[in-house]
């Protein structure tokens, strides 16, 4: 093989290599790109949706604490009220 020969064969390589190379910056450009939009999709929407989501449960958790706390004071009452319904019944069975 000539100087020439390999010389050719060594060009037709490194434009092979160069067209790979080229190929490959394309592609991460486009990989780059979908991050990106990932990204911003994450930042934008899920990120959003999660505060609202824990800000419902928040109002929810409180709610439901200040149900526990009217559900406990209406008990309360309740066994006030049977108290005073005893205490009265054993006064009438009395007289």
């Amino acid at each position: 093989m000539t100087d020439s020969a390999k010389l050719d064969l060594i060009l037709e390589k490194v434009n092979y290599l160069d067209e790979k190379v080229n190929n490959l910056e394309i592609d991460l450009q486009e990989v780059k790109q979908k991050v990106t939009k990932t990204d911003l999709t994450i930042e934008n929407e899920i990120r959003v949706n999660i505060q609202r989501v824990a800000e419902g449960h928040f109002d929810l958790s409180r709610k439901l604490n200040k149900c526990i706390i009217l559900s406990n004071e209406i008990k309360d009452k309740q066994e006030i009220q049977g108290i005073y319904i005893n205490i009265y019944n054993n006064k009438l069975g009395v007289l």
